[in-house]
């Protein structure tokens, strides 16, 4: 162990030193061999593995995702769900028009703020 202790104090001896022409070497822009990249490396593979190969906690049944789908049909195409969307929209393009009044460009040039 005291042979790659004093490699990679060695190591770190030459990626502080500058290159001759000021530029900074590659190797100082590499993460350092230690406890927190082996951590970093063990979540990595952690997440690829979740990533490609885990199930999934809860798979639905064809029942249920049939009534899921159902489900929101049924509130997309609603007439109360169409009439709130047109209530949303008046309320959003109100709050829009009060805002363009206030937010101008050359707000700062206007006759209130200057």
């Amino acid at each position: 162990h005291h042979a790659l202790g004093a490699a990679l104090s060695a190591m770190s001896q030459i990626e502080r030193r500058p290159n001759n022409d000021g530029s900074i070497s590659v190797a100082r822009l590499l993460p350092r061999p230690g406890p927190k990249m082996f951590g970093v490396a063990i979540w990595w593979v952690f997440g690829l593995w979740a990533l490609h190969f885990a199930s999934a906690p809860y798979t639905p049944t064809a029942v249920e995702e049939q009534r899921y789908h159902d489900l929101m049909q049924e509130a997309r195409y609603s007439i109360e769900a169409r009439e709130e969307e047109g209530q949303a929209r008046a309320r959003l393009m109100h709050a829009q028009a009060g805002l363009d009044q206030v937010n101008v460009f050359f707000w700062r040039f206007r006759e209130p703020y200057s």
